[in-house]
């Protein structure tokens, strides 16, 4: 049994051939025919045991984590030829969002997380400076996850005019901007500017100027920062490893006691 690391999407895998195949030829008969059956009955198991195991842990070592995160787990399902499996996480995102693959990398082998896609946004306009990353700063909205609103994310894209082509009409037009600075009576007038490198004593980042009865008041939205280092705290192959030399031997055992019941 053998796992591996990373591949094109973030993923730990699992193949038992060449192990099932020197066992396979120990047999004979309709014995032998039901081995590699069984295998990849007590494979398909296990990998979902291990999933299990692994949101588990995230729940443990992550603070609030996501319904998004919780769920970008998937298994890789094998049959009695191929006699692999893996557990990934999703390298799709919905609507706007991130894969969950990309925020989770970090967490699993240490390191810099890559770019949101709001980042690259705000690179792709000038915003922000090439090889920063944007965490929120004293003015951002957190949400009941302890992540930056979203709501926040998309005012601050609409205001600077960073929605790219697909997403242009949300871009916020002179005359709208206009009167989100003035504001109304039952709402203040707002700004969001960004300074890709700072001035007068204030950090590169995004600012937001709240109009108030007696001036305007200023707070750091986003702050970029050259680094966001992620220490390993997900024990994902560790996790997988021990769920197989836990739960593997019995799921085949199981399997196979059925299969050779049921052969005809």
């Amino acid at each position: 049994m053998a796992a591996s690391g990373r591949s094109f999407f973030f993923c730990v895998q699992v193949n038992i051939k060449s192990d099932i195949d020197r066992v396979t030829a120990s047999f004979s008969g309709k014995l032998q025919g039901q081995i590699p059956y069984a295998a990849s009955r007590a494979m398909n198991a296990t990998i979902d045991i291990a999933r299990d195991e692994i949101v588990k842990d995230m729940r443990s070592v992550f603070d609030r984590p996501t319904p998004y995160a919780l769920n970008g787990l998937r298994t890789v399902k094998t049959n009695k030829r191929e006699l692999k499996v893996s557990v990934a996480f999703k390298d799709e995102a919905g609507k706007g969002g991130t894969p969950a693959d990309k925020f989770v990398a970090p967490q699993v082998f240490g390191g810099n997380r890559r770019l949101k896609r709001f980042e690259r946004a705000l690179q792709r306009i000038g915003a922000m400076p090439s090889g920063s990353f944007a965490v929120p700063g004293a003015g951002a909205v957190i949400d009941s996850y302890g992540n930056m609103a979203r709501s926040q994310i998309t005012q601050i894209l609409s205001a600077l005019q960073a929605f790219g082509e697909q997403g242009y009409l949300a871009n916020a037009t002179a005359k709208t901007l206009s009167k989100r600075k003035k504001g109304t009576r039952s709402k203040r007038g707002e700004v969001y500017f960004a300074l890709p490198r700072g001035r007068n004593g204030l950090k590169p980042g995004v600012y937001k100027r709240t109009k108030f009865a007696f001036g305007w008041a200023l707070k750091p939205v986003l702050i970029f920062v050259t680094s966001v280092g992620y220490s390993k705290r997900l024990p994902m192959l560790e996790t997988v490893r021990k769920t197989f030399d836990k739960h593997f031997a019995s799921q085949f055992e199981a399997a196979f006691v059925k299969a050779v019941a049921t052969a005809r």
